[in-house]
């Protein structure tokens, strides 16, 4: 295949000497040929659409590697503009000199390249094509002047396994290189599992915006009890999506999607107002239900909050009472000072505050003497493996035993057993949630269970 030239580069040669060939490859004059006019995006998808051909006509497979250079801020930041951009156009040269004359290089950008290995023999040459830039680019370290690799975070898409067209194999690869920074990998493949996990994820990130203006979203409810009098508590509100395509996401994906939103405060408002609204007709059956709204770290010292608290309050005419917000324990870490302040406005309001997985958070437990806390709840991790692991016991018994001195309830999350169960409550632990009391249901199950099930309705309970 013909050798092929890109970008032209004014980077002197005696910073890019270090020449390793990727593998034996002679040119192919059937092969499509890239000019130094082959740059940008527009270049790379003509010049695949020419190799995609090529590879029909020969029963050829080709592999496309997008090549990110993470850190180029922070090179900014130390030497310069000026100077980083030397460092790219001498990592522009070294790529050519390292390819195989039948492969081709494109800069995409000013920190983005384009590998095409345009008969992929083996998928090994893939790796051994990266490993081989890995080496050529620390060999750049010391035109840097600091002590600094250049880590190139690498995408790949194989023709025709990983797309059919110049534009999806362009995506797969661009989707795969920045997945890469993710997961800390310095390589990913298009197609690998690891890859279609983050690309789902990707995927559902963009659509949170419109699946929440679509009125996707719903909340399901998670009752909470009093294992030793055998009474409703109240319950958790959940956030649950039912993605047309993907069915129900899971919580683990769902929550840190929505952290990352724009709309965080707005979806936040949405499922404190819903769950005002839906708490009022389980307070038809049990007058002093209680119901719990999770606060994002991201929220929980806004300046906003009080006031979004005190107007969701106003309008469902709920007594603040009957409010539990739930935080976690680093949440109140990320800006202690705006945090309590919030947190002590909050209390005077009369709102609850619980700690929700408790135990995984802050090593102090300081912050227990300082903050307005009604509720610990420890996390399901400590309880799962309560009958069996002896460690486990000891510091549920210990966290159980804390929230006494303080005059704090303890609820025990992740109650899958009766036997758990049992044994929480001879350990003095009063409060419970868990599976085995109920899974988390949409409002009108919520209603029926209340209606229906063994725990009594709540009468006033303190």
């Amino acid at each position: 295949m013909s050798s092929v030239s890109t970008l032209p580069t004014t980077t002197s040669k005696a910073h890019t000497s270090f020449i390793i060939e990727i593998m034996a490859g002679e040119p192919d004059p059937d092969c499509p040929v890239a000019t130094d006019h082959m740059t940008g995006y527009a270049g790379l998808i003509h010049t695949l659409e020419d190799l995609i051909r090529s590879c029909d006509r020969h029963n050829r497979r080709m592999a496309l590697l997008v090549i990110d250079l993470s850190r180029i801020e922070m090179l900014n930041m130390v030497l310069g503009y000026r100077k980083t951009d030397q460092i790219l156009d001498a990592v522009h040269t070294r790529l050519l000199e390292i390819k195989r004359p039948s492969d081709i290089i494109a800069r995409i950008s000013s920190h983005r390249f384009a590998l095409i290995i345009s008969d992929l023999r083996f998928s090994s040459m893939i790796d051994l094509a990266f490993n081989k830039i890995i080496k050529s680019l620390d060999g750049l370290r010391p035109f840097t002047g600091v002590e600094m690799s250049i880590y190139p975070k690498t995408g790949v898409a194989v023709y025709p396994e990983n797309g059919l067209t110049a534009e999806n194999l362009i995506l797969g690869a661009e989707t795969a290189s920045q997945a890469s920074h993710d997961v800390n990998n310095g390589i990913l493949h298009a197609g690998s599992s690891q890859f279609e996990t983050i690309h789902r994820s990707k995927q559902l990130e963009a659509e949170v915006e419109s699946a929440f203006m679509q009125s996707a979203f719903e909340l399901h409810y998670q009752p909470k009890v009093n294992l030793v009098s055998r009474e409703l508590y109240g319950a958790e509100a959940l956030i649950r999506w039912n993605h047309p395509k993907h069915g129900r996401v899971s919580p683990e994906l769902l929550v840190p999607l929505i952290e990352k939103s724009h709309l965080l405060q707005e979806i936040t408002l949405w499922i404190l107002n819903t769950a005002l609204h839906q708490s009022m007709l389980m307070r038809e059956q049990s007058p002093d239900f209680r119901i719990a709204v999770n606060l994002s770290p991201q929220l929980l010292d806004s300046p906003d909050l009080i006031e979004l608290v005190k107007r969701a309050l106003r309008i469902w005419k709920t007594d603040p009472q009957l409010l539990i917000l739930e935080i976690t324990e680093t949440s109140i870490m990320v800006n202690r000072e705006a945090s309590q302040r919030n947190l002590q406005k909050l209390s005077e309001l009369g709102v609850l505050i619980s700690i929700d997985d408790f135990g995984t958070g802050y090593s102090s437990y300081s912050y227990l003497q300082q903050l307005p806390i009604q509720e610990l709840k420890i996390d399901k991790s400590f309880v799962t493996d309560l009958l069996t692991d002896k460690t486990n016991e000891f510091l549920v018994s210990s966290m159980i035993n804390l929230g006494k001195d303080f005059g704090i309830n303890v609820l025990a999350e992740g109650i899958e057993t009766t036997e758990v169960m049992e044994h929480l409550i001879e350990m003095g632990c009063q409060y419970g949630q868990g599976f085995h009391i109920a899974k988390p249901m949409p409002v009108e199950k919520m209603l029926e269970w209340i209606d229906s099930s063994e725990w009594k309705k709540l009468a006033g309970e303190s």
